[in-house]
């Protein structure tokens, strides 16, 4: 009778263990499955820690010698401005201090006309309300006070150079009847008269 029994009771201890026994295995593999997953993660700290400062260094170096050099072009930039600005200035005061000196010469000069040339200038501007020391400063400009004076390229003719045409046309408004370019004291009233309606502008002399 025991020996039925323990048999009996034998096999309830196997049954109730063996289901304990594949629960846990179970329970062990289903445990093990996040290690394995876990184990495959990438680690970024040596980039964000490491890399990335470095790099960003790298590239605010870059940046600022590139500012420093385009400082040094603006800089090079300004100073052939200015070179250029001072080339200018001194060449203006040259051709400005030359000018003077050949107007002073020119002036200086003018004592030489004839005598009978500068009283009839002077005559004629009382006439026609000019400047006679102009005309007479135009006068020794355009031709020396030379009343042959020629130059071929015109032709320009005389005391203040007239073209022909244009000594003819205003010898005529000033009631010459008879008008000779070669004539000095004909070319001093028709200049003095031009220059009393504002055609001074037509002599490159001034």
């Amino acid at each position: 009778m025991i020996s039925i029994l323990s048999f009996i009771l034998g096999l309830s201890l196997i049954n109730t263990h063996i289901p304990l026994a594949v629960s846990q295995t179970k329970n062990y593999n289903h445990q093990q499955t996040p290690l394995k997953t876990a184990s495959v993660q990438l680690d970024y700290s040596y980039y964000n820690n490491v890399s990335k400062p470095g790099i960003k260094k790298q590239a605010d170096l870059l940046e600022a010698n590139r500012l420093a050099q385009e400082q040094i072009l603006i800089a090079e930039q300004e100073a052939r401005a200015e070179t250029l600005r001072q080339q200018e200035l001194l060449s203006y005061q040259t051709n400005l201090q030359r000018k003077n000196t050949a107007n002073q010469q020119q002036v200086a000069s003018v004592v030489t006309v004839s005598g009978d040339f500068q009283s009839a200038i002077y005559t004629a501007c009382a006439n026609f309300g000019c400047d006679p020391n102009k005309l007479i400063r135009v006068m020794y400009c355009e031709s020396g006070g030379r009343s042959g004076a020629y130059n071929k390229s015109g032709p320009y003719i005389g005391l203040f150079q007239f073209l022909s045409s244009t000594f003819n046309a205003n010898a005529r408004r000033v009631g010459i009847a008879n008008p000779n370019v070669w004539d000095s004291y004909q070319q001093i009233n028709v200049a003095a008269y031009m220059f009393s309606i504002g055609q001074a502008g037509r002599w490159t002399c001034k």
